[in-house]
């Protein structure tokens, strides 16, 4: 995570949460597993109630904020929750897509999400770099070098 041209935090994932910055140690829900990774490990997720939050909550301003990692998802739906100051951000892979999804509660279930990109066509059976940029109300979701925008209201 970068704010301000400074990393914040860093997550390895090497069987923990923890932040390797030493500040936004996350917490891992349900059951997850460390398996071989882009590069070290990796924490492999299944199914909705499983997920990560990694304990950030950034102010949104004029400076932008940037999350980025590898992600490799399956026939089963991998689940990544990014809690920010008025909402949380799910971002979930599967078989042939990312979806990135902003709602103004913590819940997975909330009926309509406020702001929603989707890629396609994706390859998610091999690691894919996923990255989000937020810049004031503007969110990027790039995947693979290829960018989808939406405004946050």
């Amino acid at each position: 995570f970068f704010k301000d041209g400074s990393n914040i935090a860093t997550y390895l994932f090497n069987g923990d949460a923890k932040d390797a910055m030493g500040a936004y140690s996350g917490d891992v829900y349900g059951t997850a597993t460390y398996v071989d990774g882009k590069f070290g490990q990796a924490l492999h997720q299944e199914g909705n109630s499983n997920y990560t939050n990694l304990n950030i909550k950034p102010s949104f301003g004029a400076t932008p904020i940037t999350f980025s990692l590898w992600a490799k998802g399956d026939i089963n739906l991998s689940n990544y929750r990014y809690k920010v100051s008025y909402g949380t951000f799910f971002l979930n892979t599967s078989l042939n897509n990312v979806n990135l999804s902003f709602r103004a509660t913590e819940s997975a279930t909330q009926t309509y999400p406020i702001l929603s990109l989707q890629a396609t066509d994706v390859d998610n059976t091999k690691f894919n770099h996923i990255c989000v940029v937020i810049n004031n109300l503007s969110v990027t979701l790039y995947v693979n070098n290829k960018a989808y925008t939406g405004t946050l209201p």
